[in-house]
């Protein structure tokens, strides 16, 4: 949850946090005053994964054997490769090189960060290929959504592999890349939808 408040029949969610909901589920969603949710949809596979709710501002950050960065875990359950948390990093040009044997997806949440090729602003989603790397260059304080090792079970659905895409969902409309559709909108108060629908295949 991005901003505002989101609310199903299961409870009202506000900005921070987040929710897990299984392969088969089903839920009521709406919001009274509108909000701005971050969705991927068919991207949990697995009739045994738990349904989570996090609410991530009740939960205090941890530090993180990475210098300069701070962590909330979000989300890991065996067997599944998949593991969800939330970084921040104080001074991201101290961090030095991360790298991500396995891939990973990052949404800047607060902030913004760059590297030697681009800067990343507030609502910026990257997808890193398998034993890619980033190295942040800039000073500013950020917050990251990032998700690890969820690559695999993509490939399995993609003969055609992955490789480096960046969507700075917050300046434009586009789409590319494989595979996944990721939708950033809003649920206004009348309960309609509106926004940007993104086909990643």
């Amino acid at each position: 949850m991005l901003e505002g408040t989101f609310s199903d029949e299961h409870g009202d969610w506000p900005a921070g946090s987040y929710l897990l909901n299984p392969e088969g589920s089903h839920h009521s969603p709406f919001s009274e005053q509108g909000c701005l949710l971050f969705v991927k949809q068919r991207q949990y596979p697995g009739a045994s994964r738990e349904h989570v709710s996090v609410k991530t501002h009740e939960r205090s950050w941890q530090p993180s054997v990475r210098k300069n960065t701070s962590w909330k875990k979000l989300y890991a359950q065996e067997p599944y490769t998949d593991f969800m948390r939330l970084e921040s990093w104080d001074t991201p040009a101290e961090i030095g090189q991360i790298n991500f044997p396995h891939g990973a997806e990052i949404l800047v949440l607060k902030g913004s960060f760059a590297d030697q090729y681009d800067s990343f602003p507030t609502y910026c989603w990257l997808r890193i290929p398998t034993g890619g790397a980033i190295n942040p260059t800039s000073n500013d304080y950020c917050e990251l959504y990032i998700k690890e090792g969820a690559l695999a079970i993509c490939a399995a659905r993609s003969a055609s592999g992955f490789d480096s895409f960046i969507e700075k969902l917050s300046q434009y409309p586009g789409a590319g890349g494989k595979i996944h559709t990721i939708w950033i909108h809003t649920v206004l108060a009348d309960q309609s939808i509106q926004g940007c629908l993104y086909n990643i295949r």
